[in-house]
């Protein structure tokens, strides 16, 4: 990531080390670098709200990040929130009781800049959560761990769809993992059956204040995949979710991560058993639902395949009709094709027959005595006026 001049995270960094500030401060004037003191150490200004501030002025997200043991990894979460957040919108950071003194010190210097630190002794990430959103004063909350990263738009984006749709209670979006490996995860469309078998929606999602109160917020008895079982206890109460197909945060795949840590088979399925206990009756009504939905589409799909088979049914009919017509017209034409080749046959013969006559000299004769009696014959003929009628029919041309 190519960081500007003006970046909140190199405020932030040098927040967080000073000494390391003053060193690159160094190198820069060894390298003869001109710049405007990019790393010398300044008052930060931050222009996120506080939970505790009392100018009034109306919040629409609150950032909650819990964090333990932490503190440089909190840096980088804070710098994309200043980054990317829109105007109204507060930042709350719950130290959940770390023990970790680099963290302490950054927690403290954190403090000291402007930023909303709440301290609790160590109870997990459910409870944290609860305490940071039970601050807020945001209409929405987004729960953003300490080593993830908001990207620009997904806040505005959130907000716009939550306006719009009074009944969505949760916006999520796509991520980018990063750290381990780079991936990006496309998120699929909200199905509530694919939900009950798999968590597909990341903690970092958009949501209403009032669907953490309804849910009476993140169950503490979870020590990990808090965020699935409240989002299938939103959506027994009835909260509808909306997909964002955008990348809307970075998600850091590390030692320790989420991602790790539910590895295990065996893990992995006590939290589902664990999660389908707390909801029988919703899995209960899910599960008859979709196999409603399912003998349904089966009714559905034996419907439409007899359909078909009535189809293929009739055409077959019509196909062995047809086959049966053109079988008659294969024999009739077969027989028009054996009379013409015996007509063929016979015009042969005769034909054959007329030149062996026409070239017979009994025929040349013939033609001969033709020439020499209407030559010689036909002017006593007209003489006694007794001219067969075949000659007194032919015209002055044909006489000729």
């Amino acid at each position: 990531m190519q960081l500007e001049r003006q970046d909140p995270l190199i405020d932030l960094s040098v927040l967080a080390w000073p000494d390391s500030g003053k060193l690159l401060s160094e190198l820069d004037g060894l390298a003869d670098i001109s710049g405007d003191d990019v790393w010398q150490s300044r008052p930060i200004k931050s222009r996120l709200s506080r939970p505790d501030a009392t100018d009034g002025a109306p919040v629409d997200v609150s950032v909650i990040t819990p964090c333990y043991d932490q503190g440089a990894f909190l840096i980088d979460a804070i710098a994309s929130v200043e980054r990317h957040a829109p105007p109204n919108c507060e930042l709350i950071v719950v130290n959940d009781g770390s023990q970790d003194p680099r963290t302490l010190e950054i927690l403290d210097r954190l403090k000291q800049s402007g930023y909303f630190v709440f301290d609790q002794k160590n109870a997990g990430l459910s409870a944290a959560r609860n305490r940071g959103i039970g601050l807020a004063r945001g209409r929405y909350v987004l729960p953003l761990d300490d080593d993830n990263r908001i990207r620009e738009g997904f806040l505005q984006a959130a907000i716009t769809a939550l306006d719009s749709h009074p009944r969505v209670g949760i916006v999520y979006s796509d991520r980018q993992d990063f750290g381990w490996y780079h991936k990006t995860q496309l998120v699929p469309e909200f199905d509530l059956f694919s939900l009950l078998k798999l968590n597909f929606i990341d903690a970092c999602a958009v949501l209403r204040k009032q669907v953490w109160l309804d849910c009476g917020g993140y169950d503490t008895d979870f020590r990990a995949l808090e965020d699935w079982e409240f989002w299938i206890h939103a959506a027994e109460i009835g909260w509808q979710f909306h997909h964002l197909p955008l990348v809307g945060f970075d998600y850091r795949v590390r030692p320790g991560s989420m991602v790790s840590v539910i590895d295990s088979v065996d893990v992995w399925a006590d939290f589902c058993r664990r999660i389908r206990n707390k909801h029988p009756d919703f899995y209960w009504t899910v599960a008859v639902g979709r196999i409603e939905a399912l003998k349904s589409e089966l009714e559905s799909i034996n419907s439409a395949v007899a359909e078909k088979n009535s189809e293929v049914r009739q055409l077959e009919s019509e196909l062995k009709t047809r086959n049966a017509q053109i079988e008659e017209n294969d024999r009739e034409i077969q027989a028009r094709l054996e009379k013409m080749q015996a007509l063929s046959a016979r015009l042969a013969e005769r034909e054959a027959e007329l030149s062996r006559i026409s070239s017979s000299f009994s025929w040349r004769l013939l033609g001969r005595y033709g020439q020499i009696k209407y030559r010689y014959l036909l002017p006593i003929y007209r003489l006694f006026g007794h001219a067969p009628a075949a000659i007194r029919e032919r015209t002055p041309a044909q006489k000729m």
